[in-house]
């Protein structure tokens, strides 16, 4: 146990400094290319945050863990839009934003779980045709993000502001693949099965960069590009986390997928229709965004 609580430590050390990093060169960033602040962390920060999940997930792809893999994508969708987004609200609710960014990250994220659990149904797998369908809703997320940035002179260089982020994203990829490891080895010294390993356990871990970089955000000030970094980690986790290992190689759809897919969509639909219906986020969403996970978590625990 001492060694699962020395990866656990360093870990978090990392991810203390990535997460402050990402955000730094995300602002410096969005200053030169004068992005809203919902594009910041939806489209700059949240790319930074999901390697992990990424990487967890194309692993257990190439190596056939389809619970593995489409829990740990599932899962950390539901904890970055249920804890990370519950907390953005709870600490410092969005008190103005644009109605149709809300409405339309909330649509690309149904869009990919629909067609997921499609996939799902119709070929009980999630391969090259499904990853085709779902990185191509990324490719027109990316560009719909991109259309909103007016570039203009800025004290700082890009390709330093760019170093920062794959520093910073280095940081947190590192950090969180400590704190999963210490994760996966207390869970097996307390007996937890490979099932609630990769939603509850693997899932939690991997969503970390995302919560460190929302918490330095908001330490700051930036409620609107802390929310952004929780939605932005939730579409990925969807359309990038799901897509490109279905298209390096087939992931056998688990019989909870469905469960999992409408945890996720439950999630980011509480998180999102407020905003989209009122142009802001209220504390009282946050807590039931919270409630939420931990019944969620709850549920995995005992089924």
């Amino acid at each position: 146990m001492s060694g699962a609580v020395g990866l656990f430590s360093l870990g978090l050390f990392l991810l203390l400094l990535g997460g402050g990093s990402v955000l730094e060169h995300a602002l410096a960033l969005a200053d030169k290319l004068r992005l809203p602040p919902l594009v910041v962390g939806s489209a700059v920060a949240a790319v930074g945050t999901t390697l992990p999940e990424l990487a967890v997930t194309m692993s257990a792809a190439m190596s056939s863990q389809s619970e593995l893999a489409v829990g740990t994508a599932a899962g950390s969708a539901v904890c970055v839009c249920c804890l990370v987004g519950g907390l953005c609200c709870l600490i410092s609710p969005v008190k103005k934003m644009r109605r149709r960014d809300a409405a339309g990250r909330l649509l690309y994220f149904l869009l990919g779980v629909c067609f997921t659990a499609l996939s799902a149904v119709k070929t009980g797998r999630l391969d090259v045709g499904l990853a085709a369908v779902l990185l191509s809703i990324l490719a027109v997320y990316a560009v719909t993000n991109a259309a909103s940035a007016t570039v203009r002179p800025s004290p700082e260089r890009a390709e330093l502001i760019c170093a920062g982020l794959l520093i910073g994203g280095a940081a947190l990829y590192l950090g969180s693949g400590l704190v999963i490891d210490a994760a996966v080895l207390a869970a097996e010294l307390i007996g937890i099965g490979h099932r609630a390993m990769g939603t509850v356990f693997i899932a939690f871990g991997a969503s970390l960069p995302e919560l460190f970089t929302v918490m330095a955000a908001l330490r700051r000030g930036k409620s609107e590009e802390a929310l952004g970094t929780a939605v932005g980690a939730g579409v990925l986790n969807v359309l990038l986390t799901l897509g490109l290992p279905a298209a390096a190689a087939p992931i056998t759809a688990p019989r909870r997928i469905y469960r999992l897919l409408a945890a996720s969509a439950a999630g980011m639909g509480a998180l999102l229709v407020p905003p989209a219906l009122t142009g802001r986020t209220f504390r009282w969403q946050g807590a039931a965004l919270i409630l939420m996970y931990a019944g969620f978590i709850a549920l995995e625990l005992t089924h």
